[in-house]
């Protein structure tokens, strides 16, 4: 009997360390994306330069470990006449620092209506928990459709992200979309 009394309270400690442990979760690395409405360019401009065309708050604040991107996929939807290829030399701009791209493009390089990658000279990586915010920045042409409109937006099947040390790919959601009228 004094052998049982003592399995059962064993039994009983491992049983809720083990259960103790299972609870423990590993997030992996995210990132949220969210369009901002905020230091858009807005109306157009034809023959203009350096259009903020997108802004998009990157948020890693719920990740484990850096986060690294190599491109971003901006969605183009025009509408009301505007021509997708009137914006040109589009460019992709840590705003920390607003004088160097993180692309390199031409002046003949232009957007399409659907999604345009635009793939980074190296990747950005986005430390854990920061937040970082970049903008599209476009030339806009003497084409430009005065009252067209350009909506900017993303899928999450289009995002690849991944962990900068584990290579684990990210969980990532986006947030909202941007018309831009000209």
């Amino acid at each position: 009997m004094k052998i049982n009394k003592l399995i059962v309270p064993v039994a009983a400690v491992a049983l809720a360390l083990t259960v103790g442990t299972a609870s423990a979760q590993v997030i992996g690395p995210r990132v949220a994306l969210q369009f901002a409405t905020n230091g858009l360019t807005s109306p157009l401009s034809a023959n203009s330069s350096n259009s903020v065309i997108a802004r998009l708050l990157l948020d890693t604040t719920g990740s484990t470990e850096a986060v690294r991107l190599n491109s971003l996929p901006f969605n183009l939807i025009t509408g009301s006449g505007a021509r997708a290829d009137s914006l040109r030399n589009c460019r992709v701009y840590n705003e920390s620092d607003v004088n160097t791209a993180l692309n390199s493009s031409s002046s003949s390089n232009s957007m399409f209506n659907g999604v345009n990658s635009i793939t980074f000279n190296s990747p950005l990586i986005l430390p854990a928990g920061t937040l970082t915010t970049v903008s599209l920045r476009c030339d806009v042409d003497n084409t430009l459709v005065s009252g067209g409109t350009y909506t900017i937006n993303m899928d999450t099947s289009n995002v690849v992200a991944s962990g900068a040390s584990t290579g684990i790919p990210a969980a990532v959601t986006i947030r909202g979309s941007v018309v831009v009228p000209p």
